[in-house]
């Protein structure tokens, strides 16, 4: 009975240790996630192509070489890995954002798109 007891409080402090370490382990994670990447084809390569030219061209064109290469790499190998872990994210991201961007257009009931800046134009020669 004594030591049923010593096993459950034993489960429940490594449980609670377990539980302590999971925003370390997130910490971890990410930090690996920006040294590593996992190649997966063409999407990897173009997301590496787009982010290195928005990072180098865009954000840090005026810092030193070095600041450019290691920021540029991190958030390449980080932005590498979400996209290979988490496509449904993106995928969810780009519907709405598709959604909103139709939502925006004016439409004349028929589910065909209207112009309006030619519906007066008047045809007789």
């Amino acid at each position: 009975m004594r030591m049923e007891i010593l096993q459950e409080e034993i489960s429940n402090d490594f449980h609670a240790i377990r539980d302590d370490l999971q925003p370390a382990k997130i910490v971890v994670h990410t930090i690996k996630d920006m040294f590593s990447s996992e190649r997966n084809g063409i999407v990897d390569e173009s997301v590496g192509i787009a982010v290195d030219t928005i990072i180098r061209k865009v954000f840090f064109r005026k810092s030193n070489f070095l600041i450019k290469t290691v920021v540029s790499y991190l958030v390449k190998n980080y932005t590498r890995n979400f996209v290979t872990n988490k496509p449904e994210l993106i995928l969810d991201w780009a519907h709405s954002l598709l959604d909103r961007l139709k939502s925006k257009h004016h439409h004349n009931g028929h589910g065909e798109y209207s112009d309006r800046s030619t519906i007066s134009t008047d045809f007789d020669d």
